[in-house]
C-alpha cells in the first residue's frame, strides 16, 4: 500500500514538550526543511508528503517518528491511520536516559540528576560533553571544560536540570570514525538489521552516510549483540517500528577504542535507508 509520509524531523522537540501542546518555531521549521529534502529517499513508488497532495484517503500513514502532531495531520488529510507506538512510549525510549540505563561503554558516562554530582565530575574531569535528554542535529548539547565552569555553563546546567531534570554528562572524545546500524521492529517483535553505515558529520550535524565495508570483525560482532539486546528493550517497552544505533570509534594516548552505543534513535533516523535498503521488511 502507498504511504503519506509526514517528515517531521522535529519530532525529540514535540516529545520533550509532551503532555504539554508543541509549536516548532520558525528557524526549527527552516531548519527541518532543509534537512527533509535527504528524506526522499524514504519514498517507495506511489508514496507523497502530506504537505503535497490533497485526496490521500487511499495511503496509508507513515513518519519520521509517529508523534501526536505526525498522528493529527494525518487525520487532517484523511489518511488512513497505522498503527504506531503510544506517545508515552515514544518519550521513554527515545529519552537518552533509556540507552544509559541498558549500559555505558565509555570510561566516563554519567547521567546528572543533581548540581553536586556535576560538580563531582568536574572536579577530577577537564573535556566534557553534557547532552539534554532530547535533540537532534547537535542541538541540546555543550562542551564543557571541568576545570574552568562558566557562568553561562552553570545557567545551562541549572536550566536542563530544572527543564528536564538531568542530562547525559560524557568525556569528551577525539573521533575517528561515526557510526551507526539500523533496523525495523515489527508489531510481533521480529527484527530485521540492515548494514553498518558510517556518517558524515560538520560541527555535530549530519552531512551524509555512506556503507561501512571496513569495520574491524570484533566492532561489528560488538556493535550487533549492542544493537540486537537495543531492539529487545525497545520491544519489551512497546516500541515497534523504525530505529537506529549510533556509535563511533575514538582514540586517546592508549590507542583507538569503540563505543558500540552512544545513541538510541527509535525513529527514523538520515541514514537508515543507506543502511537498510533493499531489504525486506513487513510495515505500513
Amino acid at each position: 500500500m502507498t504511504r503519506a509520509w509526514v517528515f517531521n524531523l522535529d519530532a525529540d522537540e514535540e516529545l520533550a514538550a509532551w503532555p504539554r501542546s508543541y509549536q516548532p518555531s520558525a528557524t526549527l521549521r527552516e531548519r527541518t526543511v532543509h534537512f527533509s529534502t535527504a528524506l526522499r529517499a524514504l519514498l517507495s513508488e506511489g508514496d507523497v508528503v502530506v504537505e503535497q497532495a490533497h485526496d490521500l484517503s487511499e495511503h496509508l500513514g507513515a513518519s519520521w517518528c509517529p508523534t501526536p502532531r505526525a498522528v493529527d495531520r494525518w487525520r487532517r488529510a484523511n489518511v488512513r491511520l497505522p498503527n504506531v507506538p503510544t506517545p508515552a512510549c515514544l518519550k521513554r525510549v527515545n529519552h537518552r536516559s533509556f540507552g544509559y540505563a541498558l549500559g555505558r561503554f565509555l570510561p566516563l558516562a554519567e547521567w546528572i540528576t543533581t548540581e553536586r554530582e556535576f560538580d563531582d565530575i568536574c572536579r577530577s574531569s577537564k573535556a566534557l560533553l553534557a547532552k539534554r535528554p532530547f535533540g537532534f542535529a547537535g542541538r541540546g548539547q555543550r562542551r564543557l571544560c571541568g576545570h574552568e565552569i562558566t557562568e553561562g555553563d552553570r545557567r545551562w546546567v541549572r536550566a536542563t536540570l530544572n527543564k528536564y531534570g538531568g542530562f547525559a554528562l560524557e568525556l569528551r572524545v577525539d573521533l575517528v570514525r561515526e557510526l551507526a546500524l539500523h533496523g525495523f521492529i515489527n508489531e510481533t517483535g521480529e527484527v530485521v538489521l540492515g548494514e553498518i553505515t558510517e556518517s558524515k558529520t560538520s560541527q555535530g550535524a549530519w552531512v551524509r552516510s555512506e556503507r561501512a565495508h571496513d569495520v574491524e570483525i570484533s566492532h561489528r560482532a560488538q556493535f550487533v549483540d549492542v544493537i540486537s539486546g537495543t531492539a529487545f528493550a525497545l520491544f519489551r517497552e512497546g516500541y515497534f517500528g523504525p530505529f537506529g544505533v549510533d556509535a563511533y570509534i575514538w582514540r586517546d594516548s592508549f590507542g583507538e577504542h569503540f563505543n558500540p552505543r552512544s545513541e538510541v534513535n527509535a525513529r527514523y533516523t538520515m541514514g537508515w535507508t543507506v543502511g537498510m535498503g533493499g531489504l525486506p521488511i513487513r510495515q505500513p
